[in-house]
């Protein structure tokens, strides 16, 4: 989850921040007010040689599904490595390289591999392949990005030439949306295994299943991907023969590569150009999205380790204003740290939801009730230290946002600005949080995984529990939640847990973004929801005609 960098959320990963390498100041460019958001555009009926392909950001430094960690990898990844599960569009979890699953008892998983899959070299994939590439996540040595999700699994076993037994130390409500992320991805075992430390690197290439191969990679030149001709699945075979990606760190730079033609599309496009994207010689899509953007306390000891003052923060800071003049618009004011993009798949989506909406926090500022709460904690030191990282115009603004909004409650707030490893020691380190009380962050989610991203922040021993929340009855929510085997019983018990965790304000939750996807005339097919990063999605993009 941290984008750019570490992963935090999740999906979770780490908790991060995103968007870093931004050269220019967000515009205020509140050009997009519908809510009538795209999930598929129109369906492709032609095909299509090449595209470019615009990846914000840094060109990935591996492609090995299990070290992914940032948006540019995930938005190449997806097409090239795929898993038992499949995150859909609509962010629902479907089979994938799964022919279909049993589960004789709650705790055990067996799932039957499709018998008709090859790698790209022609090889079958077997079920030995299988439980190699998800035993890797349990190996610390392996630097799984998403290890730490596999904590409930027991062990992963090949109980036959295209059987997979998953045993899990107690029952887990995420074990598939796990199982359909990058995480999750299959690898041939020969492959990894001849190319060591450098499998997922243009040294030691990659071997996988899905509808692209990995065409020529030079680094520092792009990373082209090829049309599968042996791709078992009709449905995703692919229409547009290559794509050649091109990584572009400065936002100015890649929204004038799409508006000139340099670039066929992109996703993630930037915030500040969808005024002049709007008006291009394309057409500019916004989707569900699970990125968030929140502040989460990190001094135990610090006046934002009391809950009052992160209510009354959160009562102060004007969510619209950083929607419209941040993210231009194309974007929704957060009530909790779970996105509502997180729920919509769910079988049980229209309780969570529902009660979701019914949470406090998106209203306009109050600031005569924030006022009050601050002179109720009475703080003997109203000095409150921001961190985010250096370069981040994003975090920026948001921190200027919430700087001001303290400010006009009694709070003295500053804003400092972190080196990625100063952040990174942030997680780790407990001295290295002695001096910051708040972090801004924003991330993502790969797959639908909220109960165990909530209890990052819930549970005593949550990677980002920082400032020592212990409640049982809420930890005990959290995980009848995750241990439920019914959708409508595992949603209430989370519902409940909610209802105490919600009123400690664990993070001042800001927005969550919509996703922003351009396509130049001629091209669709295509999801526009942030489903991209896990889904395959180049698969369907081709001519309108």
């Amino acid at each position: 989850m941290n984008r750019h960098t570490y992963r935090a959320a999740v999906p979770i990963a780490i908790l991060a921040v995103v968007l870093t390498g931004c050269t220019s100041s967000p515009q205020p460019s509140p050009t997009f007010t519908s809510t009538d958001l795209t999930v598929l555009t129109p369906e492709a009926t032609g095909n299509v040689d090449s595209v470019t392909w615009g990846l914000s950001g840094n060109e990935p430094t591996t492609l090995d599904p299990i070290l992914v960690g940032t948006i540019a990898q995930n938005t190449v990844v997806s097409n090239l490595c795929e898993g038992l599960m499949q995150v859909q569009p609509d962010f629902s979890v479907d089979l994938g390289l799964a022919e279909s699953y049993d589960q004789p008892s709650p705790e055990v998983y067996v799932f039957h591999v499709r018998p008709d899959v090859q790698f790209w070299n022609g090889q079958s994939l077997t079920a030995d392949d299988v439980a190699f590439s998800l035993n890797r996540n349990l190996d610390p040595a392996s630097g799984a990005v998403n290890g730490y999700q596999y904590a409930p699994v027991q062990s992963i076993e090949a109980t036959g030439p295209l059987d997979v037994t998953v045993t899990l130390s107690e029952p887990n409500a995420d074990v598939l949306a796990i199982l359909a992320g990058m995480s999750g991805a299959i690898s041939q075992r020969s492959a990894v295994e001849a190319a060591g430390a450098d499998y997922g690197t243009p040294a030691g290439g990659l071997q996988c299943t899905g509808p692209y191969t990995l065409g020529q990679w030079t680094s520092g030149q792009g990373i082209e991907i090829v049309a599968n001709d042996n791709y078992w699945n009709p449905d995703l075979t692919p229409r547009t023969r290559t794509v050649h990606f091109d990584a572009i760190v400065n936002n100015n730079t890649l929204t004038s590569a799409l508006l000139s033609g340099d670039l066929d599309g992109a996703y993630a496009v930037p915030a500040a150009g969808i005024s002049a994207l709007s008006k291009g010689k394309g057409a500019l899509y916004f989707g569900d999205s699970t990125q968030y953007f929140l502040f989460g306390p990190v001094d135990p000891s610090g006046p934002a380790s009391d809950a009052r003052v992160r209510e009354a923060l959160s009562l102060a800071i004007d969510r619209e204003s950083f929607v419209d003049r941040v993210l231009g618009g194309a974007g929704a004011p957060m009530k909790g740290f779970v996105p509502p993009f997180a729920y919509a798949g769910n079988p049980a989506s229209a309780a969570l939801l529902s009660a979701y909406d019914e949470l406090p926090g998106s209203a306009a500022p109050d600031i005569e009730a924030a006022t009050k709460l601050i002179e109720e904690a009475n703080l003997s030191d109203t000095s409150l230290t921001i961190a985010i990282t250096a370069g981040d115009q994003t975090a920026l603004a948001a921190a200027t946002l919430m700087q001001g909004a303290g400010t006009e409650i009694g709070l003295d707030m500053t804003i400092e600005q972190l080196q990625d490893t100063q952040v990174f020691d942030l997680f780790f380190t407990p001295e290295a949080r002695e001096d910051v009380d708040l972090l801004a962050t924003s991330g993502y989610y790969e797959t639908p995984i909220f109960r165990s991203y909530t209890g990052t922040f819930v549970n005593p021993d949550g990677l980002v529990n920082f400032i020592g929340y212990d409640d049982p009855d809420a930890t005990a929510n959290l995980r009848d939640s995750l241990t439920a085997t019914d959708p409508e019983q595992s949603a209430q018990s989370y519902i409940a847990g909610q209802d105490i965790w919600q009123d400690a304000y664990l993070t001042v939750p800001v927005a969550t973004q919509y996703e922003r996807l351009y396509l130049r005339d001629g091209l669709t097919g295509v999801p526009a929801t942030q489903a991209y990063v896990s889904y395959p999605w180049a698969a369907l993009l081709g001519a309108t005609s």
